[in-house]
């Protein structure tokens, strides 16, 4: 299974779970991030398979290992159906793929959910991040959707690109970005409902910041 087959499918069950736009451009815009090193307070660290990145106490996650799998369920709120039915989703997947997982906890109600997925994958050495996202998009996700945003980027001086598109009669958003490090694209994923957006938006562009990579050798 190839690895951005792994982020359609946490966008295919996401959008099967919270509610199915036409696809649209806007315009490219470029911006830096600089990376943030100190440790946002109420924030702590995860760590997943060769990638590391800061998130609110909130949040649960790491590696997609079963035991991480099954401490993540323990700690959802058992009405947040959202969060688990795409645990459920991506265990009938080549679960090796994905490098970290994470769930905020606080989202309680049956229509709420954010979540956090990084998976990994070779690239040529020309193939720049947005184009990439551009390509996914295109190939991978089989549901109607809006492109939102679409720029580019340089996370820890590292190319990269963003894209946020929206989905379904709720709007339920996916921040998605791509990072090339060498000669690997790494793809992180946050999906939030509609409900959810304008909250986890600043937290997010904070979060990305504080992305570590680190590779296996």
């Amino acid at each position: 299974m190839k690895p951005g087959f792994a982020i359609a499918l946490v966008s295919l069950a996401f959008v099967t779970l919270v509610g199915c736009g036409q696809s649209s451009t806007r315009p490219t815009a470029t911006r830096l991030l600089e990376p943030t090193a100190t440790l946002i307070s109420g924030w702590h660290r995860v760590t997943g398979k060769g990638v590391s990145i800061s998130l609110p106490d909130t949040f649960v996650g790491g590696d997609f290992s079963e035991s991480n799998r099954k401490d993540i369920r323990q700690r959802l709120n058992p009405s947040n159906q959202i969060s688990i039915g795409l645990i459920d989703a991506l265990e009938r997947t080549s679960t090796n793929l994905i490098l970290l997982f994470a769930v905020n906890t606080e989202s309680s109600e049956s229509d709420s959910s954010s979540t956090l997925t990084i998976i990994s994958e070779t690239v040529p050495e020309a193939l720049h991040p947005l184009t990439h996202l551009e390509s996914r998009t295109r190939t991978d996700l089989a549901f109607p959707f809006t492109v939102k945003v679409k720029e580019e980027l340089k996370v820890d001086g590292n190319p990269a690109g963003r894209m946020i598109i929206e989905w379904g009669e709720k709007g339920a958003r996916e921040i998605t970005y791509a990072i090339r490090y060498k000669t690997r694209m790494y793809v992180i994923s946050f999906s939030i409902s509609h409900n959810e957006f304008e909250k986890m938006l600043p937290i997010i562009e904070q979060s990305i910041q504080t992305l570590t990579i680190n590779p296996h050798p």
